[in-house]
C-alpha cells in the first residue's frame, strides 16, 4: 500500500472521479438546467485535493480509462514526494511506464542502469529525447549523447530530438552525427535556418545531398520555406513557379517579388499589379496601403525596366478611374 496519508488522498480522489461520472450517467436533456444549478462548482472537488496531487488531470471532461490512467500518475507522483522510490520504480514496471522507470534510475544517480533499461524499453523520439534531456541537465553530457542518438532510430516525431541534439554534436567536434540529428528534424519542421545548417555540414557531400534535401522541403507543402531556399540557391524561375501555385499565402508572392525585382522585373510588375488591383477594386480604406505597397513594387519594377513613362500612364489610369474614392487617392498621392 501508499501509506495511510497517501491512500487517504487516493481514496478521496477516487471518490471525486466516481462522484464526476456518477453525474454523468444520471443526467439527462430534460434537467440539464438543475443539473448546472446543482454542481456548478467543479473546483470544489479539485481544491480538496490538489496540494496532494499536483493537478495531474483526475477530473478530465473525458471519463473512463483517462481517468484510472491519471489515478496511476498520481499514485507515482506522491510516491515521488514520500521519496519512496522502491514503490515507485515497482509500480513504474507493472503499468509500463518505462520513461518514468527511467528517469527515475537517472535521479537516484543509477545512470547506467537507466540507459540499460531505456535500451531496452523506449520505443519513441520523443521518450528518448526526454530522457537525453534530463541526463544533460543531471551533467552526463556523454551520455545523453549516446540516449539521443539512439532515439533518431526509434519511431515518433523526431523533429524536437533532433533540433536538440544537432548543436550539441556539432560542440563537440561531430559533424557527421550533427548532420544526421538536422537532417532527422527537417522534414518535419523544414526552415531556411536549417537548411543552411545541413549545407553547412554537408561540405563536399552537398551536390549529392542537396537533392534529398530538396525532396524533404517538397513533400512538406512549406511554400514560404521552399521559396526562401529558392532564392537562397538563386533559383528565380522556381521561386515564382511557387508564388504562383493556387491559394498560396501571399507573403510568399511578397518574399518572391521583393527578392526577384532585379532579376525577373517584368513578373514583379505583373504580378504587383494584380495584388494591388484585386486589393483597390473594394471600396475597403484599410486595403488601400497595402494596394499601395504593392504599387510602390510595381514602380520599383517598371524602373528597373527602364519604363518609367508606362509607369506614368498606368497610374494616372488608376487615378482616373477611382477618383471618387479620396482614401484610395492619398495612398496614389505618395507614389
Amino acid at each position: 500500500t501508499l501509506g495511510w496519508g497517501a491512500d487517504q488522498a487516493l481514496e478521496g480522489s477516487t471518490s471525486a472521479a466516481s462522484r464526476q461520472m456518477a453525474r454523468r450517467r444520471v443526467v439527462s436533456d430534460e434537467d440539464e438546467e438543475e443539473y448546472d444549478e446543482e454542481w456548478d462548482d467543479e473546483e470544489s472537488y479539485e481544491g480538496e485535493y490538489d496540494e496532494e496531487w499536483d493537478d495531474e488531470g483526475i477530473y478530465d471532461d473525458e471519463w473512463g480509462a483517462s481517468i484510472f490512467g491519471d489515478l496511476t500518475e498520481a499514485k507515482l507522483n506522491v510516491l515521488k514526494r514520500q521519496g519512496r522510490a522502491d514503490e515507485y520504480l515497482a509500480l513504474c514496471q507493472q503499468t509500463g511506464r518505462h520513461l518514468r522507470y527511467a528517469l527515475m534510475l537517472c535521479d537516484l544517480e543509477r545512470t547506467p542502469e537507466a540507459i540499460a533499461y531505456a535500451e531496452q524499453y523506449l520505443a519513441c523520439a520523443e521518450n528518448a529525447c526526454t530522457l537525453a534531456e534530463h541526463l544533460r541537465e543531471l551533467g552526463h553530457i556523454a551520455e545523453a549523447v549516446s540516449v539521443g542518438e539512439r532515439g533518431l532510430k526509434l519511431a515518433g516525431s523526431k523533429v524536437h530530438l533532433g533540433e536538440w541534439l544537432g548543436p550539441i554534436e556539432e560542440a563537440q567536434g561531430r559533424t557527421e552525427q550533427a548532420l544526421q540529428a538536422w537532417l532527422a528534424a527537417f522534414p518535419e519542421h523544414p526552415t531556411l535556418a536549417t537548411y543552411e545548417v545541413v549545407k553547412r555540414l554537408a561540405g563536399a557531400a552537398w551536390p549529392t545531398l542537396q537533392p534529398q534535401v530538396m525532396q524533404m522541403l517538397k513533400k512538406s507543402h512549406d511554400d514560404m520555406t521552399l521559396a526562401q531556399v529558392l532564392l537562397l540557391e538563386q533559383e528565380w524561375d522556381a521561386a515564382i513557379k511557387v508564388a504562383e501555385r493556387r491559394n498560396v499565402w501571399y507573403q510568399v508572392i511578397e518574399t518572391v517579388a521583393d527578392a526577384v525585382i532585379l532579376h525577373r522585373p517584368k513578373w514583379v510588375a505583373r504580378i504587383s499589379i494584380k495584388q494591388a488591383e484585386r486589393l483597390m477594386v473594394e471600396a475597403k480604406s484599410k486595403n488601400y496601403p497595402i494596394a499601395a505597397n504593392w504599387l510602390k513594387k510595381a514602380k520599383q519594377a517598371y524602373t528597373q525596366m527602364g519604363q518609367l513613362r508606362e509607369w506614368q500612364a498606368y497610374l494616372q489610369q488608376v487615378k482616373e478611374q477611382y477618383k471618387r474614392r479620396p482614401a484610395l487617392q492619398r495612398q496614389l498621392q505618395r507614389l
